[in-house]
């Protein structure tokens, strides 16, 4: 797969990531991923330090109640609450 293919540019990615930027990174949450996709992140969390691994999501199916975690609801996209039917709410 591509995923596969792109695995060194995967590995160089974390690394860079994991060394010079770790605090800037709140969560990668990657939504509607191939399950090759998740196989490849277990296998390069497991390079990386631990916290840094513990930031990257990967999620298949209904992407709203992951996203929903991660952002207000004026920040998410209406297509989702569209995809969902439901109406956003806000945080209290």
């Amino acid at each position: 797969s591509r995923f596969l293919a792109g695995w060194q540019l995967w590995l160089a990615e974390a690394k860079i990531g994991q060394q010079y930027y770790p605090e800037l990174v709140g969560t990668v949450c990657i939504l509607r991923g191939p399950s090759s996709a998740a196989w490849g992140l277990k296998q390069i969390q497991r390079f990386m330090d631990p916290v840094t691994a513990s930031k990257f999501e990967i999620h298949s199916g209904d992407p709203l109640p992951h996203v929903s975690r991660h952002l207000p609801p004026e920040l998410i996209p209406s297509e989702l609450y569209a995809a969902a039917k439901v109406m956003p709410t806000r945080f209290d």
